[in-house]
């Protein structure tokens, strides 16, 4: 237990007063701060926070290289946005034990033994602390999935109770209009000057803008600084994933993305191919839009936090591993999965992490596909080339195989080569 004294008191673990209290955190100012700061301090330990905040944006505009000031800001916008570092801070402990114990216990071909690594299981297990309500929700939507995006058919997985949303590109207007992201946009330029430049991502615009570059001035509080840099960074990842894997309000937490897989999975399609392809069809159209690895997408955007949270939690001297391992390993896996798959980088890493958000749809539609070609005797056990060798060109059974094949390589892009289970009827389907 040594290493928690080196950064953590013992409150951030076991504390029953107020989760959000500064000093619960970093132990008592020692700098002697001046009145201002001193009264910034009380009125955000009083959960007074527009006082806090106010006071704390006065004693910037006085002097932008005011450590202090800069680091109650951010820490008051936090709390304006509903996060408690605490909270974060021991549910990211209770995940790293638990991924522990799960590795410990499970067989080497398990495939729950990578749980610790999952980028995916770690956000969806955390966002339970972020709260977004329907406005929110409607702000960082483009728009609904719909007959357009869906090539001109009425969308049938994403209809009624089970809509989906398309995510919205990421820029300074969107975060202003949602609370919880405006707040934490806010906490991270506050702070930023303060922070190595080596904690900063060059992909991410505002890491790059000049008013950020790392100050000249000596830093006293570099910890505190990261700490709020990492946790900002990571409460943004968390909406976004919030969005990316939207959960209506009819689904019980469960995601919409996964209620359609679900019903693909559990539909008997006998002898009705077409509706089959048509369902594979709208998962794949789904997947594209919402799932969008080009720049300033939610889930690029996702990617570019978790890397700023690593980078943070390597700038801080002492940290304990169990809040650093999940964050740390999940990026871990995705280099080595955009590695094996030939593409490095943001690029590379985002698809690996959208091969981890998409991994069960793809395993589902993988398996339907085997399930309903077997149940039809042309199709049963006969790949698309040998398929090609025997009907007319013009068969509709090709189209239909083709189109099935198409939407499962779609789904499944960005899966390591050992979770790519393709179908062995897809042998020989022409790419899209």
């Amino acid at each position: 237990m040594k290493f928690l004294a080196l950064m953590l008191p013992v409150a951030l673990l076991y504390s029953c007063g107020s989760a959000s209290n500064v000093n619960q955190i970093w132990g008592e100012d020692d700098e002697g701060s001046d009145s201002m700061l001193a009264e910034a301090v009380a009125a955000y330990d009083a959960k007074d926070y527009q006082r806090s905040e106010n006071l704390s944006i006065k004693l910037l505009a006085r002097n932008p290289d005011n450590e202090d000031a800069a680091i109650m800001l951010g820490y008051t916008l936090l709390s304006r946005g509903g996060i408690e570092p605490i909270t974060l801070a021991r549910k990211l402990i209770q995940l790293s034990g638990d991924s522990a114990k799960s590795e410990a216990e499970a067989e080497p071909t398990d495939p729950d033994a990578s749980k610790s690594t999952d980028a995916t299981g770690s956000l969806t297990q955390l966002g339970s602390l972020i709260n977004l309500n329907e406005t929110d929700f409607g702000n960082l939507a483009e728009k609904t999935f719909d007959k357009d995006s869906n090539g001109g058919t009425e969308p049938n997985l994403f209809a009624a109770d089970n809509a989906l949303i398309i995510p919205a590109k990421i820029s300074d207007e969107l975060r202003a209009k949602v609370p919880v992201l405006s707040y934490m946009n806010r906490a991270l330029l506050a702070v930023c000057r303060f922070v190595d430049d080596t904690a900063k991502v060059p992909e991410d615009a505002r890491h790059a803008d000049p008013s950020c570059a790392q100050t000249s001035v000596k830093r006293k509080k570099m910890a505190k600084a990261h700490f709020l840099w990492a946790f900002s960074h990571l409460t943004e990842a968390l909406v976004y994933q919030s969005v990316i894997l939207y959960s209506g309000a009819n689904n019980a937490g469960v995601s919409n993305f996964q209620q359609a897989s679900n019903s693909i999975n559990t539909k008997d399609y006998g002898t009705d191919i077409p509706l089959f392809v048509a369902n594979v069809s709208e998962m794949k159209n789904a997947v594209d839009l919402v799932f969008d690895t080009s720049e300033n997408t939610m889930i690029t955007a996702t990617l570019l936090n978790l890397e700023a949270v690593s980078l943070a939690f390597a700038a801080i001297a002492g940290l304990p591993e169990g809040i650093t391992a999940q964050i740390t390993k999940s990026l871990e896996e995705l280099k080595k999965v955009s590695t094996t798959l030939g593409s490095t980088g943001v690029e590379g890493n985002t698809q690996a992490l959208k091969g981890q958000m998409t991994e069960k749809f793809a395993t589902v539609v993988g398996e339907k596909i085997t399930a309903v070609t077997d149940s039809n005797p042309v199709l049963k056990d006969k790949t698309y080339t040998q398929l090609a060798a025997t009907l007319p060109a013009d068969d509709p059974k090709l189209a239909q195989l083709a189109s099935m094949c198409q939407g499962y390589d779609s789904l499944a892009k960005g899966l390591p080569p050992e979770k790519n289970m393709k179908p062995t009827n897809c042998t020989g389907a022409p790419a899209k």
